[in-house]
């Protein structure tokens, strides 16, 4: 699954959460205590749309409790910031939207540095007597 991609949401993350989904709220919740349910949930849920994360959100915000006593659960809650969700609801799409929008006007900086670096990386002198021998032959 490719959850690093830059493009928006990736099709297998909205495929995973809508399985999920489709199982009904126990199914998230036994997902999110399971030690590769913990990891996919907390690396898909903030790249997928609004609508999906809002309603895995609702799922995990009625089940607070039973996954604050649960290892595996303190993760999904810290990393899909699902406290945050609970206290202020309005603030969370706020912050998300922000967020979005500075990833969006950010990507094609980061995209041009992100050249820069790799031929300045190019052109650099070789540090090893070895390596000037073979530069200058």
């Amino acid at each position: 699954m490719d959850l690093d991609s830059n493009d928006g949401p990736p099709k297998n993350t909205v495929r995973f959460i809508n399985s999920v989904l489709s199982f009904g709220s126990t199914a998230v919740c036994a997902t999110a205590k399971s030690p590769y349910g913990t990891q996919l949930l907390s690396r898909s849920v903030p790249r997928a749309p609004r609508n999906i994360q809002k309603k895995v959100m609702d799922v995990l915000a009625s089940n607070l409790t039973e996954l604050k006593d649960h290892r595996y659960g303190t993760v999904v809650i810290r990393k899909c910031r699902v406290e945050q969700y609970v206290r202020g609801h309005s603030r969370w799409m706020e912050e998300g939207f922000c967020r979005e929008t500075r990833h969006r006007l950010f990507a094609d900086i980061l995209k041009d540095e992100g050249d820069v670096r790799e031929s300045s990386a190019a052109k650099a002198k070789p540090k090893s007597k070895k390596d000037k021998r073979s530069a200058t032959e």
